[in-house]
């Protein structure tokens, strides 16, 4: 858990692919779009397909999300982009992909 810097947003990552963003009152605002676990390239997915291990907000950019994942995914993501779909989740802005 991890507050942004002007202490608007909570950001919550634990135990599944699709970490949450609250409000400084406790309600979900949105949540992170999980990736397709199908697509074998994951520079092609939306979002993690593994659990997400941590994630901090970016130090002077308020509006700049970072997560990392054990699909070996690090995920740069725009918390005011365009949601999408009916359950309105946040695509991911960058991936950067790991290897060993």
């Amino acid at each position: 858990m991890t507050f942004n810097h002007n202490g608007n947003f909570l950001l919550i990552c634990g135990g599944n692919a699709k970490p949450k963003l609250l409000s400084r009152e406790g309600k979900v605002e949105f949540k992170f779009i999980k990736g397709d676990m199908y697509i074998t390239d994951l520079r092609h997915t939306r979002g993690h397909i593994g659990v997400v291990t941590g994630g901090e907000f970016h130090p002077i950019d308020v509006s700049t999300a970072v997560t990392s994942s054990l699909d070996s995914t690090v995920r740069l993501w725009d918390i005011e982009a365009k949601k999408i779909g009916i359950e309105n989740l946040l695509p991911c802005k960058q991936v950067i992909k790991l290897k060993d």
